[in-house]
């Protein structure tokens, strides 16, 4: 029996292993005598370390020393293996690794609106109403790691009132709303492009910009009026080229902070695109899906990623009796949201009866849904852009559900309901 150690044996089968490598993969490029003399080397490795009457392991060594010194001069790029070619084959595999998860198994999502609010957060906020509500600047670098907190500061361009442009609409219950314009922006410490929404206040003659995320925009006027309050006749003014003035009756000096706010990080989750392979989606479950084959979806939405809950499938009939939704003629069960918006608990404003299920005679008309699509509805049916809007999805547009939220740190982290 070989009395040569275990860890040097080990130590001489990789390095063969290497050697072979190097030698089948260079061998017709190698130079002839530095291909026969590598031959020799790796052999005589072999033979040794195969030598079961070896006294000592100093006649290895000694040939595991020779050949690697063949291996560095005929390895090329094999060997030695550079830091960086060993850091980038690591970074390709983990790379491939996370594209395969990401494909097949578990892929990241992150809720862009509020049109599942209160259960999942799109994008919120917190205003200071009061500078001494501000957190501190020790308090912001926490916020930001557990919240995603983005903190928004507007100063006064110049001494006067607090003047806030408005256009009329329909589409709110005020009447009034802000109109932005789309800016080109950089994220993520500038290193990307972005678009966000910009709005303009003005203070005396002075305007003051302000910047947000493209998806937060339609938070920013609820801001304004939870500041100012709403805006009501006896505040509102015609100006020039149309638009209409709200006029605060709030004063400001130059360069006072007339308007400060965090943006809150909308709920990250994990996506399941493993158990729809076996099985089909439930009744309240809610499902992630892909927005191009909607036949009814705004041309500008294409290409995303929704989540809604499902309501129905094919050939269920749903009907809305404000506040409560009817699946085949009984309210819809399947999820605690459900149960929720019938009995309007906490901020739950129950289901509308609108656009498919418009409203009739205090009753919402029933919509039975075609074979081979569902029904999808957000929780926050207020606000909510769903099937009652652009129609049912097909079957196949459904990617997976939501299975856990990891992120931000609050009371919605864990497991999606």
């Amino acid at each position: 029996m070989s009395k040569i150690s275990r860890k040097v044996l080990k130590q001489a089968d990789e390095q063969c292993r290497v050697a072979e490598k190097i030698y089948h993969y260079r061998c017709d490029v190698l130079p002839e005598d530095r291909r026969i003399a590598l031959r020799a080397a790796l052999d005589k490795v072999q033979d040794l370390k195969e030598d079961r009457e070896l006294e000592s392991a100093a006649p290895l060594e000694a040939a595991m020393e020779a050949l690697e010194a063949e291996m560095k001069l005929t390895g090329g790029t094999f060997y030695p293996k550079k830091a960086l070619n060993e850091n980038v084959e690591v970074l390709l595999v983990a790379a491939l690794l996370a594209i395969g998860i990401r494909m097949f198994f578990l892929q990241p999502f992150r809720i862009p609106t509020n049109s599942m609010y209160p259960t999942y957060n799109g994008m919120t906020y917190e205003l200071f109403m009061e500078p001494e509500n501000v957190p501190s600047l020790i308090a912001m670098p926490v916020r930001a790691v557990a919240l995603g907190a983005d903190r928004i500061e507007v100063e006064a361009a110049e001494d006067g009132e607090i003047v806030i442009p408005l256009v009329r609409t329909a589409q709110v219950r005020e009447g009034y709303t802000m109109r932005p314009r789309a800016v080109k922006a950089r994220k993520w410490f500038g290193l990307l492009p972005t678009t966000n929404a910009e709005f303009q206040i003005m203070t005396g003659r002075g305007l003051s910009s302000v910047q947000v995320p493209l998806d937060f925009h339609s938070q920013l006027p609820k801001i304004i009026w939870e500041k100012f309050g709403a805006p009501t006749p006896d505040k509102l003014r015609l100006g020039p080229g149309g638009v209409w003035m709200y006029h605060t009756g709030v004063q400001a000096k130059k360069g006072d902070t007339i308007l400060c706010f965090d943006i809150l990080l909308g709920d990250q989750l994990f996506v399941d695109r493993v158990s729809y392979h076996f099985r089909r989606p439930k009744v309240g479950e809610p499902i992630v899906f892909r927005t191009d084959s909607i036949a009814g979806m705004d041309e500008s939405e294409r290409g995303k990623y929704y989540i809604k809950r499902l309501v129905g499938k094919g050939g269920d009939s749903l009907q809305v009796r404000e506040p409560v939704l009817y699946r085949n003629g009984s309210p819809i069960e399947g999820a605690a949201a459900f149960e929720a918006n019938a009995k309007k608990e906490g901020e739950y404003e129950g289901y509308l009866a609108n656009i498919s299920l418009r409203d009739m005679a205090g009753l919402g008309s029933a919509y039975t849904v075609p074979e081979g699509h569902y029904f999808a509805m957000g929780d926050n049916s207020d606000e909510s852009a769903d099937s009652r809007v652009w129609g049912d999805l097909p079957e196949k547009a459904v990617i997976g559900r939501a299975l856990v939220i990891y992120y931000p740190f609050t009371k919605h982290l864990g497991a999606a309901k």
